[in-house]
């Protein structure tokens, strides 16, 4: 029987795929009675604690493998994935090219790698995790400089929500406060830190300097940051 599901805040669609018992997130996304859910959130990548989901019923796998009696027998089970892709940029806003990084996920799960030409990031990542430490470093990795960001996976919120707006500003370098207390805000509530960080991305962006998140700071805030 189908379940109805509140999304929490950090998750994200591959992680309630998972937690439901399927291994492909389109099976609710796509599925006819999420179509006013699907409708709100074009982007899957974007969702928001409280939307509301139905999760269809699992359907049983009909695979069956051979196995042998009186003897250990050993299963390989692909498990769901999810993609984490960020771009990384020094304080000039010029993307970090070529440059060696390392992710944290945990203390026994860290990927290292290089950034490609336009500094991004790319790994493939558990659809259940939900913090990462990113390093990149700017030169020799033990005498270089240094970039470090603490990434809250799962968090983003779409753009016409004051947390999402203000996730998008820390991330462009334009400080207006932490996000979290502001998960059930009125995105027309702006206090003043993040007026001002609205006027600066404003006028950074040739648009008018009101400190308010109008439609066209919205679509500039997608441009510029993207839309995950």
């Amino acid at each position: 029987m189908p379940t109805s599901y509140s999304v929490e805040q950090g998750d994200c669609l591959s992680s309630i795929a998972q937690k439901f018992g399927f291994l492909n997130w389109r099976s609710i996304y796509d599925h006819p009675s999420n179509a006013d859910f699907k409708k709100a959130r074009p982007d899957p990548a974007v969702i928001y604690p409280g939307d509301a989901l139905t999760i269809p019923d699992a359907k049983r796998s009909t695979k069956s493998a051979p196995a042998k009696l009186e003897q250990r027998n050993r299963f390989q089970v692909a498990l769901p994935r999810t993609l984490l892709r960020i771009q990384v940029k020094d304080e000039e806003e010029k993307p970090l090219a070529s440059k060696k990084y390392e992710l944290r996920l945990s203390d026994t799960d860290v990927r290292r790698g290089s950034t490609d030409g336009d500094g991004i990031v790319e790994q493939k990542i558990a659809a259940t995790a939900t913090t990462a430490k990113l390093l990149v470093f700017d030169g020799d990795a033990k005498t270089g400089p240094l970039y470090v960001w603490d990434v809250a996976i799962g968090h983003l919120h779409p753009v016409d929500t004051l947390s999402g707006a203000k996730a998008r500003l820390n991330n462009l370098g334009y400080f207006c406060g932490d996000t979290d207390d502001d998960v059930d805000s009125d995105p027309d509530a702006i206090d003043a830190l993040t007026a001002l960080a609205l006027a600066g991305f404003q006028e950074a962006n040739g648009l008018d300097r009101t400190g308010e998140l109008d439609d066209g700071t919205q679509k500039k805030l997608i441009e510029i940051h993207g839309t995950t």
